[in-house]
């Protein structure tokens, strides 16, 4: 009866980690397409792979 316990304790802490993951993954997208939306990025960021790379080719 114990395993029985432990087993179901750690499948009810994989389904709150896994929940949680969750939660934080759509905060995540929320905070990005608010940013998006008002204009709020780093300008310094480069926008395209081309630019992130070429100073590196220099």
């Amino acid at each position: 009866m114990n395993d029985r316990k432990q087993k179901k304790s750690k499948q009810s802490w994989q389904l709150w980690l896994a929940i949680i993951a969750v939660i934080l993954v759509i905060i995540l997208l929320i905070f990005q397409f608010e940013a998006f939306f008002f204009g709020d990025t780093d300008v310094s960021a480069p926008s395209t792979v081309v630019e992130a790379i070429m100073p590196l080719m220099l």
